[in-house]
C-alpha cells in the first residue's frame, strides 16, 4: 500500500508560512510539499521567502513570495484575496 493518500493533479494544497529559513517548521513545510507532489497533488507554498525557497523550486514546487508575515488587517485581506485568485488560476 502507498504510504500517502492518493491525490489527483487538480488537488491543490496551499501551505502558508511566514518565512522559509532553515528551522523545523520550514523543513516540515518542504517535507509536506514533497510528499504531496509524490502523492499526485499540486503543492503551493506561499511565504516571505528564505533559503528553502530555492530547494523547493529545484523540486518543481511552486513558491510565491509575499508579505504574509503581517498583522495589518488590510494586508491580511489583500493576501487572502490574492491566495484565492492564485488557487483559482492554478485550477484553470
Amino acid at each position: 500500500a502507498h504510504p500517502y493518500p492518493q491525490f489527483k493533479k487538480d488537488d491543490i494544497i496551499l501551505q502558508v508560512i511566514p518565512h522559509l529559513g532553515v528551522g523545523g517548521a520550514e523543513r516540515t513545510t518542504l517535507e509536506i510539499a514533497t510528499a504531496l507532489l509524490e502523492a499526485g497533488a499540486t503543492p503551493l507554498v506561499c511565504s516571505g521567502g528564505g533559503r528553502l525557497e530555492t530547494e523547493m523550486e529545484k523540486m518543481q514546487i511552486d513558491c510565491f513570495t509575499w508579505n504574509v508575515y503581517t498583522k495589518n488587517p488590510i494586508l491580511i485581506m489583500i493576501n487572502a484575496i490574492r491566495l484565492a485568485f492564485l488557487k483559482k488560476k492554478k485550477r484553470n
